[in-house]
């Protein structure tokens, strides 16, 4: 999914819709968000703000690996991980403040409302295998921490 900044082509870039990056961004996290931000803040030609959502989606990444890690000892001890769900909520807030409405008032600017859209099968698509990759982690962690009896 590479695209060129617009300064590059000389035309209008295609971009996916900030306000659909944020609402699908619930289901499938900010991560998922993130790594749409590096899509289209590289297609409207700014690096250095697609080299912050590129810091999002790292920072986003650890977070929920370590989610995961977390959720795996609480069902191991039969605890409760609700501070890892709140963590999770927190973090998609922060992201949502600090990445997502920016990119968003960006897009408004500068783009108005007839830029062209990008569409949303292969993205969707991915994330639906990253979501299904990150089920798969998170329960291979739960049978390897249920293991350590």
């Amino acid at each position: 999914m590479q695209t060129e900044p617009i300064a590059a082509k000389g035309v209008e870039a295609a971009l996916w819709n900030p306000t659909a990056i944020a609402l699908w961004s619930v289901p499938f996290s900010p991560l998922f968000g993130a790594y749409l931000h590096i899509h289209n803040w590289t297609a409207l030609g700014e690096p250095a703000k697609a080299a912050a959502a590129r810091r999002w989606f790292k920072a986003l990444l650890v977070v929920m690996a370590f989610n995961a890690l977390v959720n795996a000892v609480a069902e191991r001890v039969n605890s409760n991980a609700g501070l890892a769900e709140w963590i999770s909520v927190l973090l998609f807030l922060g992201w949502y403040g600090a990445a997502a409405m920016p990119h968003a008032r960006a897009v408004r600017q500068r783009a108005r409302a007839d830029y062209r859209r990008r569409p949303w099968d292969l993205a969707l698509l991915t994330g639906v295998l990253a979501g299904l990759a990150f089920y798969a982690y998170s329960r291979l962690l739960c049978a390897l921490f249920a293991g350590l009896t």
